[in-house]
């Protein structure tokens, strides 16, 4: 047979056909997808390769199996899609029933490609192979070879074995026989109960005890001296006390401590640099602007006196200039301007001098505000030296027991109690 494709209808199925029909091969079809093992005599004569490929209609009660399963097995489980299986045209040489299933259902593709891998006599055959029960008698040795995908994912051959003790129940003549099987048995009571999720988590808790079990009986016994250190490095863990990470956040505490000491060094080299040294020696900003304060004020009363003795002049000369004005007019204009020249150089040094009292009091707002942050961060010393201890004391229990962290050195406390 080179090509088949059938499709199954809801409820009972009856497939009839004379003998070499294709019945049988049918029937292996579903094995193959169930992970049944390949023979040779499943590819066509003449073919290096046969592909058998499957629709599932998933239902709800197989869907948490279903999705365990591919989980497992790293299969996406969000790639199942409810769609009408009426949308999946078959070919037109499909075998089955003619109507189409109503309703909707959660498909699941799967498919396995059969080929053949050749080898030399001698050689090892691929690891990858599925070895047939049937031997060539040529001396070109070959094996068939599996290639299994559920939903478009590569998956071992182990899984379509796992998903078809979900999907399909097998039965014919021998089938009788699988009632005295034990896990048949589980698998009849589980499906009646429901319950198949929680004895498959039951069997994965069971092997890692019966795991835990076996590395526990592989201990090997200790010595009396062995147990009086033992005994002793409890002892010193527990006389420490260490913490989880407790080493890490002292040494991340005394660090933020290191950073105010630079930032308090920078506010006492700031705070020099504005008070400056005693009696003008080093002289800082503060005592260089009471120096520029006082000299403008010398400065605007000499000006003062002198705009004053002009004032003066100026009266004395009124009446000459009356006299000089008929004969000289740019006599008076020089006069006039160098006056308001005068009166204007007068008023910037009383601007000036505003402004340098104003930057006193701006300096000495500013170096209080130094004062007071410093005040604010400054640190407790007794803390520090609390901090510097502790962190002292777990860095030599790690050393003595001979671990990094403290919490490694909690850690093994609990395995050495243990």
């Amino acid at each position: 047979m080179k090509e088949q494709t059938i499709r199954l209808d809801p409820g009972l199925n009856i497939i009839t056909g004379q003998s070499g029909s294709g019945k049988s091969i049918f029937l292996e079809v579903v094995a193959q997808l169930c992970g049944a093992v390949a023979g040779e005599e499943l590819i066509r004569f003449g073919a290096e390769s046969a592909l058998v490929h499957g629709k599932f209609n998933i239902g709800s009660d197989k869907m948490s199996a279903v999705c365990n399963i591919l989980r497992h097995h790293n299969v996406p489980t969000d790639t199942f899609s409810t769609t009408s299986i009426a949308n999946h045209h078959l070919p037109e040489n499909a075998v089955g029933a003619k109507s189409e299933p109503a309703g909707l259902s959660d498909q699941l593709l799967v498919e396995r490609r059969l080929s053949f891998v050749h080898f030399n006599e001698g050689d090892e055959p691929p690891v990858d192979s599925l070895a047939s029960s049937r031997m060539m008698s040529t001396p070109l040795k070959r094996r068939v070879r599996s290639a299994c995908r559920i939903n478009g994912t590569r998956v071992p051959l182990k899984a379509l074995r796992k998903l078809g003790k979900v999907l399909v129940d097998f039965n014919g003549q021998s089938a009788a026989s699988h009632l005295a099987e034990e896990q048949f048995q589980l698998r009849i009571v589980d499906e009646l109960g429901g319950t198949f999720d929680l004895r498959h988590r039951f069997d994965e808790l069971s092997e890692h005890l019966l795991a835990k079990k076996h590395e526990a009986s592989n201990l090997v016994s200790i010595t009396s001296n062995e147990q009086e250190k033992l005994e002793s490095l409890i002892h010193d863990i527990n006389l420490v006390g260490p913490e989880v990470d407790e080493d890490k956040a002292l040494r991340t505490e005394l660090s933020r401590l290191e950073g105010i000491d630079a930032t308090l060094e920078d506010i006492a080299r700031l705070s020099s640099v504005i008070k400056g040294g005693d009696k003008g020696v080093d002289a800082g900003v503060k005592y260089s602007l009471r120096v520029l304060t006082s000299q403008l004020t010398a400065l605007l009363a000499n000006a003062r006196r002198v705009t004053k003795s002009n004032a003066d002049l100026g009266i004395k000369l009124n009446n000459v200039m009356d006299e000089v004005q008929k004969n000289d007019t740019g006599l008076q204009t020089n006069f006039t301007e160098a006056d308001t020249s005068t009166e204007q150089a007068f008023l910037r040094l009383e601007g000036a001098l505003s402004m340098s009292r104003e930057a006193e009091l701006l300096i000495g707002d500013a170096q209080t505000c130094l004062l007071d942050y410093a005040n604010l961060i400054r640190v407790d010393q007794e803390k520090r030296k609390a901090c510097v201890k502790r962190l002292r004391e777990l860095e030599k229990l790690c050393y003595t027991i001979g671990v990094q962290s403290s919490t490694e050195a909690q850690e093994a406390a609990k395995v050495a109690s243990f």
